[in-house]
């Protein structure tokens, strides 16, 4: 398993914890990522999203 697998589970598994009565479900999850060329949404809705796309 890749470290953006690893990540994008650690993150669902997480967002499974949240008590939604409580406090609203997460809006959106993002694996943020050293390198990379473009940002792309995964067929799970998880975002993988490289650094450099963050600039201005």
């Amino acid at each position: 398993m890749d470290n953006i697998e690893m990540a994008a589970a650690s993150l669902k598994k997480m967002a499974g914890k949240i008590d939604t009565s409580r406090m609203p479900a997460p809006a959106f999850m993002m694996v943020l990522t050293a390198v990379g060329p473009y940002a792309y949404r995964r067929p799970d809705g998880v975002f993988v999203v490289p650094i450099g796309c963050l600039r201005p």
